[in-house]
């Protein structure tokens, strides 16, 4: 499953061909609401998990067999970025291939394929819909219930491209980055990432290695901020800091990062979080009625960016976790791991 969501903002509408496909993209509708006023935005697939061809024909950019690009088609990321064309979504693709449906204010993810992403796109259609959290709180609620431990549901920000990428921009899921600046992004700065493009090892929890599928030459490196990554037993606040600002494309470890090899590249990619169980509220959320926040009926994530001065250009200064749940404000964990003068309920420097 391991299905992410990221806030951020997408567009809808025809563009031309990487370049869009014949099909239009038919993004979900929903509504939010912003400073106490409803807002119609929609959620739109990322353009990594489209079908992806030659333009004007129906043969794959990358070859399902080999998970190699076509050279005939992709020479070099010049003539790839001009000659592939990413494929739009019907509304039936996103609930039959993707298990996504829209209901007025909700989302629904069934069975959405293992790494996907959906972005939230502005009201316009035409951007990535952008979040100035400064001096502000963001609240959702969510269903957990059936989300088993091992899986990730991901709601995170990441400093993407207000427009997208590639010609076909934020209207088909283009431009993506994060902290951890993959390198198996197809596209990577407007371009095709087809350079150098095998198979890549990543070690497990349990200190085994696993292959993760081909990556290319160049990763997609930009701040990001997740403001929960949970499944039904556990869940964590983290963020992850850059050096850079915006979306810069990396090359090799000393740019990219390896963890592994004691390389951070340009950005954090541990981070700065908040884990209840990890830093010792073994009982605090948890499924059943013995947690505080009982994962087995929805409740209601809250975030609070604090500012200095209380104005939404004064300086970030904290960051504050709170649930609700049956109508009760419950406190976020303190980490009880720590001696009693330094134990913190929330993200600080």
């Amino acid at each position: 499953m391991g299905c992410r969501m990221l806030l951020v903002s997408l567009a809808f509408g025809a563009v031309s061909a990487q370049e869009a496909g014949d099909t239009t993209d038919t993004p979900l509708p929903i509504t939010i609401q912003e400073d106490g006023a409803d807002l119609s935005v929609s959620a739109v697939m990322d353009s990594q998990w489209r079908w992806m061809h030659d333009k004007g024909g129906f043969t794959n950019c990358i070859d399902d067999a080999t998970a190699q690009w076509d050279a005939k088609i992709c020479p070099d990321p010049e003539t790839c970025t001009k000659a592939c064309a990413v494929e739009g979504l019907t509304a039936d693709d996103y609930s039959s291939t993707y298990g996504v449906s829209a209901n007025t204010t909700a989302l629904t993810l069934k069975y959405l394929p293992t790494g996907s992403r959906l972005y939230i796109l502005d009201p316009s259609g035409q951007k990535y819909k952008m979040f100035n959290l400064l001096n502000k709180e963001f609240t959702f609620t969510v269903d957990l219930s059936t989300l088993p431990c091992g899986t990730n549901a991901a709601l995170y920000l990441v400093e993407m491209e207000e427009a997208g990428s590639t010609s076909a921009g934020a209207a088909y899921g283009t431009g993506y980055c994060d902290a951890q600046c993959p390198r198996a992004m197809k596209y990577v700065a407007g371009k095709a990432n087809n350079e150098e493009w095998a198979s890549v090892l990543a070690e497990t929890p349990e200190h085994t290695w696993k292959d993760v599928g081909p990556a290319g030459k160049y990763g997609a490196c930009c701040a990001e901020f997740d403001i929960f990554e949970a499944n039904k037993e556990a869940n964590a606040l983290t963020s992850h800091p850059c050096s850079i600002t915006g979306v810069k494309a990396c090359t090799g470890d000393e740019e990219c990062g390896n963890k592994s090899a004691g390389l951070p590249g340009f950005c954090d990619k541990s981070g700065c979080d908040f884990n209840p169980y990890r830093l010792g509220e073994k009982n605090f959320y948890g499924h059943g009625a013995d947690f505080k926040v009982d994962t087995s009926k929805p409740f209601t994530v809250v975030t609070q960016f604090i500012t200095s001065d209380g104005s939404d250009s004064g300086e970030l200064t904290e960051i504050k976790r709170f649930y609700v749940q049956n109508g009760e404000v419950i406190d976020n964990a303190k980490s009880t791991i720590l001696a009693p003068d330094d134990q913190y309920d929330s993200l600080t420097d």
